[in-house]
């Protein structure tokens, strides 16, 4: 450019992060990147390889289920929306908790198949395991 040309370049303001995070990915971009670390940082604090975390920030990958109490202890909550079936308020127990299927069946004494069902919301729970259901659900918040 000639020296006496005035040029000045704004750009938008650019967050390296989505404002309105709707993954999973896009949580843990934002948050990492709101406590200005980098994602090695993040990967040894949530103990997974940093190759697993990349994968989660660009959406190709989502955390397994024994992962998600760390997630969520990372994140401060979880991202996840409010749960509004009993389903969903299962599998959102399960996912606090960091357990499967099979291993939340047993912590509600019955069988995984029930749990399962339960959780799809094709099949509701009898009065006595729904007692144990609730607590279940109690335990995880």
């Amino acid at each position: 450019m000639l020296p006496f040309c005035k040029i000045s370049l704004k750009t938008a303001n650019f967050k390296p992060y989505p404002t309105n995070p709707q993954t999973i990915g896009d949580h843990l971009k934002k948050r990492r990147h709101e406590l200005g670390l980098y994602q090695k940082d993040v990967a040894a604090l949530l103990q997974v390889n940093q190759s697993t975390l990349i994968g989660w920030e660009k959406g190709r990958k989502e955390p397994v289920i024994q992962l998600w109490p760390r997630v969520i202890k990372f994140l401060g909550c979880d991202p996840q929306c409010e749960a509004k079936t009993f389903g969903g308020r299962l599998l959102a127990a399960r996912r606090r908790l960091g357990v499967t299927q099979e291993e939340a069946a047993k912590l509600v004494s019955v069988d995984e198949e029930s749990f399962r069902l339960w959780e799809l919301g094709t099949r509701k729970p009898s009065p006595a395991s729904l007692t144990k259901i609730e607590e279940f659900i109690a335990m995880s918040s």
